[in-house]
Formats: structure tokens, C-alpha cells, sequence
């Protein structure tokens, strides 16, 4: 299966170790359409929106070790996205779940794009 990764997960970011430890195969970078990023603090965030998102690709063998980082499905969950590899999973912002207050108010990143 494959996984749109759009913020700490990235390649130079803290988070790709994981995807490393698990074997992930870097498909390629790739930008989806009809989302909202939010700026978290330390990671992002991202909901159905007007903006893109840029992204990588990976191809994975299962989503537990990136489930538990995410923290799905209470603070993230899990949805699919046409990417030019294919159909991939991404995580958004879980509005209505336990955490839905730190949701409220965040900054916008505008260009879709966590540095």
C-alpha cells in the first residue's frame, strides 16, 4: 500500500527514520490538491480544503508503526488520495475527536508546504 506523507515524516525532517526502519519504499514527491495545512507547532496538520499539499509517496507494507506516530485514529485519521503513484493514504486532523480543541484557531500554511 502507499502513504502521501506531507509534513515530519518528509525526507530531512525528524519523523522519516521511521519510514527508513520500516523498510518504506520512496516512490516519489508529489503534490494533492483539495486540502488545508495547518501549522501544529512542531508538525502539521491537514483537513479537506481549498489548497495542495507537498508531499512524497511511499510504498509500505503496513501502516502500524506510522498508526502509532499519527496517533489514529484520535488524533489523525486516515483517508485515501489519487497521487500520480497511485491511490495512497494520508492523515488528517482528527476535528472531531478527543483532541478537536487544539484544532481551533491554527496559523494556515498557505503554500502547502512544512518546512
Amino acid at each position: 500500500m502507499k502513504v502521501f506523507v506531507y509534513g515530519t515524516l518528509k525526507t530531512g525532517h525528524g519523523n522519516n527514520t521511521v519510514l527508513k526502519n520500516i523498510d518504506a519504499k520512496f516512490l516519489g514527491r508529489d503534490i494533492v490538491s483539495n486540502f488545508t495545512m495547518y501549522d501544529l507547532g512542531v508538525f502539521p496538520g491537514a483537513e479537506a480544503g481549498t489548497g495542495t499539499l507537498h508531499g512524497e509517496v511511499y510504498e509500505v507494507d503496513n501502516l502500524d508503526e506510522l498508526d502509532m506516530l499519527e496517533g489514529y485514529p484520535v488524533l489523525y485519521l486516515r483517508e485515501e488520495v489519487d497521487t500520480i503513484y497511485g491511490k495512497a493514504w494520508i492523515y488528517t486532523i482528527n476535528k472531531s475527536g478527543k483532541y478537536s480543541a487544539m484544532f481551533k484557531g491554527l496559523e494556515i500554511v498557505e503554500n502547502g508546504i512544512w518546512k
